[in-house]
């Protein structure tokens, strides 16, 4: 009788045994499942950040390539300034013949130390005008880069671009409100802040970039 009650002891322990042997195992099942959902979570996570770093790092090249270009187109024309007309004659003479440039280099001279600008007319008689300290905002930067936009008077009194560097967006639309209403003055401050802000986008792109 004894050794039929241990057998049947024996037989429940082994039975209670298999139960929690399977709910440990269907524990781990789960716990496994929310790892490695996690773990694809986070891969997810980690593939979208190097997505998006990868995108301001394209966003930066081509920043630099702009910048490049700009700086490139810049020399070569201030280089063929400097050989078309001589350092004591780069600004406007009061002889000037053209009444109209003329009459527009006397609307912005009180600007010019303001605003860091200079007015100068090219062999060709285009109105050039170059803006010194807007790219300020690239501290990182030891070399001083000028702005330049030249100008072609056309039809007495209106204009039309032809040299904008760096490029600004809606230079067109700036032109076409400066021929509507003449008013060259609020034409150089509205270019100015656009060349100041062409420099804060790539300095905060740059910043943005270093501290990643």
């Amino acid at each position: 009788m004894s050794d039929v009650f241990r057998d049947e002891f024996n037989a429940d322990t082994k039975e209670q045994e298999l139960k929690l042997s399977g709910d440990r195992a269907a524990q781990l099942r789960e716990v496994n499942n929310k790892l490695r959902e996690r773990v694809t979570n986070d891969e997810k996570q980690v593939d979208c950040m190097i997505s998006r770093l990868q995108t301001v790092k394209r966003t930066i090249e081509e920043l630099r390539a702009s910048i490049e270009k700009s700086k490139s187109i810049k020399i070569a024309y201030l280089k063929q300034i400097e050989s078309e007309n001589p350092p004591e004659d780069s600004f406007f003479p009061c002889e000037f013949e053209n009444s109209t440039l003329m009459q527009v280099y006397k609307m912005i001279q009180p600007f010019e130390r303001l605003l860091g600008i200079q007015i100068q007319k090219t062999h060709s008689g285009l109105l050039q005008l170059l803006f010194h300290g807007c790219s300020e905002a690239l501290a990182s930067s030891d070399e001083v880069i000028v702005c330049c936009c030249q100008l072609r008077i056309v039809n007495t009194n209106r204009f039309e671009v032809v040299l904008c560097d760096p490029p600004v967006p809606d230079l067109e639309r700036l032109v076409n409100h400066l021929n509507w209403t003449e008013d060259i003055r609020s034409f150089i401050i509205v270019l100015r802040q656009r060349f100041c802000r062409y420099f804060e986008l790539a300095a905060a792109v740059s910043n943005k970039l270093n501290s990643e």
